[in-house]
């Protein structure tokens, strides 16, 4: 006995993101990065986000440079 193999399939839809208020600029979006911190997750939007990223990149490579100086 062979089985029937089910022919109506049902599409799946992609679920919608939601709108998230981005804790820098205070505007809803829907394009957004999740972040854990301490305290819990934050929301950026795709462009505060990035803007982090470099805002702490600059950082890093400041403190490392002054690191260097200091140990030679």
């Amino acid at each position: 006995m062979a089985k029937k193999k089910n022919s109506t399939k049902r599409k799946t839809e992609k679920p919608t993101k939601k709108l998230q208020k981005c804790i820098d600029c205070n505007l809803k979006t829907d394009d957004y990065y999740v972040t854990s911190i301490n305290k819990g997750k934050i929301v950026r939007c795709c462009n505060c986000h990035e803007l982090n990223i470099l805002r702490s990149t600059k950082f890093d490579i400041k403190f490392l440079k002054t690191e260097e100086v200091n140990h030679e």
